[in-house]
């Protein structure tokens, strides 16, 4: 069997497949991935037992006598009954190579929602779901086959999307506790005197080094302060909102991209550095990719190394003749040993 696999609308999605069934009776199993459309998402199976009903039961209907004309021809038809099943497995594992990120997604958006099966384009049947297990099932219904024996089925799953009463909630809970600085129980102390408030709950739940700070016998938690020295107050308060809200509150810029990623790495906000590393790779330029490729290796980002590394190696000669690259080759000679071996290749 061959899936065709389609993202419908509203967290739909259509698995198309043929089966020929050259005997009356037959059943087969198959595993397909969503990972196309749903990368949350791992393998399902989907089987079905077919069997034979014998036409003297008193259910052929009796004006066809087992046949039908269609389109001008008479059709010898085979009255079969049916029952299908669908399965989701390896939903708790993590895929190799997977950052984790999709899969901490909870259940609610991982397995389906709703299941409806459609055979040779006919009504539709809703699968139930099975107590307990990961196994959607139809009821055993009949349906007539035609006399090549193909099966056109056809499953919709519905998922559980991430969709506006999600945000709506994200955003209240952030405008109403961080913008508006409601109830907060620590401060955040800069050296021109500014001040941000925040909440040790919050930021302990989404930060191993806030959790560290807040839930052991350290200053911060005796005074209800922290001092900031090392991160710009307009850096942090960014840094803060991405913790209460999950996005930035505005995009990112080359300026902003790199200090963002370090204030994101001091206090393991791992979704952020996420998000930082990215634009960065696609921002990459003759203008700073030696800074970009010297960042880079410090704190081991390997694709930002790389992608300023061929920056540099296409354009060589020109950027070979600058100071900055003067001062780079005495600051990091490995790497600038580096760009010329790849460069005189």
């Amino acid at each position: 069997m061959t899936f065709e696999i389609e993202e419908k609308y509203d967290g739909v999605t259509s698995v198309k497949w043929t089966t020929h069934l050259d005997l009356l009776t037959g059943e087969g199993k198959k595993t397909f991935q969503l990972n196309r459309c749903y990368p949350h998402v791992l393998n399902f199976d989907v089987s079905f037992t077919c069997s034979n009903i014998d036409s003297t039961d008193g259910h052929l209907n009796p004006r066809t006598d087992g046949h039908i004309r269609h389109r001008g021809f008479c059709v010898s038809l085979q009255k079969l009954k049916i029952e299908v099943s669908l399965t989701q497995v390896d939903c708790g594992k993590q895929r190799p190579g997977s950052s984790g990120e999709l899969d901490l997604l909870p259940d609610y958006y991982r397995r389906p929602c709703a299941v409806e099966f459609a055979l040779n384009r006919g009504e539709k049947l809703i699968l139930k779901k099975s107590p307990g297990l990961d196994e959607w099932r139809s009821e055993t219904f009949q349906f007539y086959l035609p006399g090549d024996h193909r099966l056109e089925s056809e499953l919709l799953i519905k998922f559980n999307m991430f969709g506006a009463k999600e945000m709506n909630a994200l955003k209240q809970m952030t405008d109403y506790l961080f913008v508006q600085q409601t109830n907060c129980d620590v401060q955040f102390c800069f050296g021109d005197g500014q001040r941000i408030g925040g909440h040790t709950i919050i930021l302990s739940a989404r930060s191993k080094v806030f959790a560290v700070m807040f839930n052991q016998d350290m200053r911060e938690t005796k005074t209800g302060q922290v001092v900031i020295e090392d991160i710009e107050p307009e850096i942090f308060k960014e840094l803060l909102h991405f913790i209460y809200s999950g996005r930035l509150r505005a995009p990112l810029m080359e300026e902003t991209a790199q200090t963002l990623c370090d204030a994101a790495e001091k206090y393991d906000i791992q979704d952020l550095k996420r998000e930082c590393i990215p634009f960065l790779v696609l921002n990459v330029s003759l203008t700073n990719a030696i800074n970009l490729m010297a960042w880079a290796d410090l704190r081991s980002i390997d694709d930002l190394k790389e992608a300023a590394l061929g920056v540099v190696v296409r354009d060589f000669k020109r950027i070979c003749q600058t100071k900055e690259w003067e001062n780079f080759v005495n600051n990091f000679p490995h790497l600038s040993l580096q760009a010329t071996q790849r460069a005189i290749q």
